[in-house]
């Protein structure tokens, strides 16, 4: 511990954490993160918009209008483990100790490339590794590195006023007054291990804290004023009635739909603003179109059916080349995370895995079906495959085995001769 420049003992290493919780320029950091995670999830977003139309009359008549775009842009933009890897572990324990390993490794990379730099908590419950993305935290360091974490200290959600810290040595609670409060004897990291990994954005310099794709979910709320906006042009494009003369304010009701009564010898008009939707529609496609090309994102990619996978491909060549850094940076991270999942397992169950680890991330197709088709019958007329192994790659979570496979298709060819034998045969006239 002599080495740390930014504490000298456990309590040094608490008034620290909580200082920096309490800094400017960190919570500014987090809030522009907690808003992008709001239009991640869905959440509240329409208190982002309100602010723009503080008006009390407007909101009361007219809602703020929201979308979700963001979630849908973050998926397209994340495709490492759009398809679950391969990882090579000589050990048959291991497929059961990470079941849950491919979805939370999913959803971690969408986290990661949605705000930035993003923690991995690996720990160990009901028997299997467990996998929690920390959003906000403390990191401690070395003298010599400024990047990668020793030590860090987080809350705990359930107690915004309670603490957890980790390092390779030490693991212990505090509170917001720097109360410590201890899980195990003498406050030792049972694992031996910092059990946390670090995603990056390929912006990092000299900084642990970046942003990801924050213009994704800014772009959403734009989109969203602009909505709103839209909403009000189209509802008021009817014009509003107004009154003139001697009239009691008091007496009148204001709004769109509400018809004003006025005494004799007053009168009502209707002004109607000349309202052009046109232009407002125009700016929301140009920030969508802005922001699609900061990510390489084809928006009809895969669902026009009229394209080859080739011309999809060459059109998304930039998003794949994304992808690629992606692999690579994750290819670390994973072999990581099994550094850490060894020592849980020895310090959890007595299991010693292997120290030999790889991992294969599968490829991304697009959809040809010209080309599935003379891949299957080219298959087909060498005895590679037939029509159970196509069923089973159609769907392959409908069957346990190849053998429910070929009594559905059994089954399936019955009911179709069936149904065939029905149509031949001739209808009977005097059938009732």
């Amino acid at each position: 511990m002599e080495d740390l420049i930014f504490y000298r003992s456990a309590e040094q290493s608490v008034k620290e954490a909580l200082q920096s919780l309490k800094d400017t320029d960190t919570e500014n950091y987090h809030k522009v993160r907690r808003e992008a995670l709001a239009y991640y999830q869905y959440k509240g977003t329409d208190e982002y918009v309100k602010p723009f139309f503080d008006s009390v009359s407007f909101q009361k008549e007219l809602p703020i209008y929201t979308t979700n775009i963001t979630k849908r842009l973050i998926k397209r933009i994340s495709l490492t483990y759009k398809n679950a890897p391969t990882r090579n572990v000589e050990n048959e324990k291991y497929i059961d100790l990470t079941r849950d390993k491919n979805l939370a490794m999913k959803q971690f990379e969408r986290l990661h490339n949605l705000s930035g730099t993003v923690a991995l908590r690996i720990g160990f419950k009901d028997g299997r590794f467990t996998y929690t993305p920390i959003m906000e935290y403390t990191p401690f360091f070395d003298a010599e590195d400024v990047l990668n974490p020793i030590g860090l200290s987080h809350s705990i959600r359930a107690d915004e006023d309670m603490f957890v810290y980790w390092s390779a040595d030490e693991h212990f609670m505090y509170n917001g007054a720097g109360k410590r409060y201890r899980i195990n004897e003498d406050n030792v990291n049972p694992y031996g291990i910092l059990p946390m990994v670090f995603a990056q954005p390929d912006t990092i310099v000299d900084e642990h804290f970046n942003l990801g794709a924050i213009d994704i979910a800014q772009a959403n709320k734009q989109i969203d004023i602009a909505l709103t906006m839209l909403s009000h042009h189209i509802k008021v494009a009817g014009g509003q009635f107004v009154g003139t003369g001697d009239i009691d304010l008091t007496k009148i009701e204001f709004g769109l739909y509400k018809m004003p009564v006025v005494p004799e010898g007053a009168a009502i008009t209707n002004i109607a603003p000349g309202v052009n939707i046109t232009n407002i529609i125009d700016g929301i496609k140009y920030q969508m179109l802005l922001v699609q090309g900061n990510h390489h994102i084809k928006f009809d990619f895969g669902f026009t059916g009229s394209k080859s996978g080739v011309s999809i491909k060459l059109e998304n060549i930039e998003l794949l080349e994304d992808r690629e850094d992606s692999v690579e940076q994750f290819n670390v991270i994973e072999q990581r995370i099994y550094e850490i999942e060894k020592a849980i397992a020895w310090s959890e169950l007595g299991i010693r895995l292997p120290d030999s680890f790889s991992i294969n991330f599968a490829e991304i197709e697009f959809p040809d079906p010209d080309k599935k088709l003379e891949r299957r019958d080219w298959n087909k007329q060498h005895g590679l495959e037939n029509e159970v192994d196509w069923l089973i790659q159609d769907n392959p979570d409908g069957f346990e085995d190849r053998e429910e496979a070929e009594e559905y298709l059994a089954e399936r060819r019955k009911s179709l001769v069936s149904v065939k034998k029905k149509a031949d045969e001739p209808e009977n006239i005097f059938k009732l």
